[in-house]
């Protein structure tokens, strides 16, 4: 309906979610015979386990770096190694902050480290630069008076 509106006033539309879609790359590789899968996977925020007294910069670099999992491969290896790059990057990042987690005695707790908020993220050399931050209720923003080389925008949004 918005793009028969915009035509009809010769004007182009875009969906603004195309703004936040973004793609990552997911291999995994067996330990054992080296084989593995390659999936691509679109998204519009990443979610980001919380740890102590951290920036946002440590938290993306978690959630990037190989991780270990059981899988039964063919060879009969039951261990693999998982990773993750991002293959196409958005004009704006959300990122999400998990602030609550499991206990070993599966009570959900609230996470009270506090992050520190990078200005800039640097991704596949492309720089993220922060536009605005979101906590709770309240918003506060920043003009952005020069962006990268590639005009990326980025925006981070933290809740608690």
């Amino acid at each position: 309906m918005l793009q028969n509106v915009a035509s009809s006033l010769g004007m182009t539309y875009k969906c603004p979610v195309q703004e936040l879609e973004f793609s990552l790359d997911c291999r995994r590789i067996c330990q054992t015979c080296g084989k593995g899968s390659r999936k691509r996977e679109d998204f519009t925020n990443l979610s980001l386990d919380l740890c102590a007294e951290t920036t946002t910069d440590k938290l993306l670099e978690n959630y990037l770096k190989p991780t270990q999992l059981e899988y039964n491969c063919t060879c009969k290896g039951q261990v693999s190694t998982m990773s993750a790059m991002f293959s196409t990057l958005p004009n704006i990042l959300v990122l999400h902050l998990k602030r609550y987690r499991y206990t070993r005695d599966y009570r959900l707790e609230k996470v009270h480290d506090g992050t520190s908020i990078d200005k800039d993220l640097v991704l596949s050399q492309k720089t993220l630069r922060l536009v605005s931050v979101w906590s709770g209720s309240s918003l506060t923003s920043e003009i952005m008076q020069s962006l990268d080389i590639t005009s990326l925008k980025a925006e981070v949004r933290t809740m608690t």
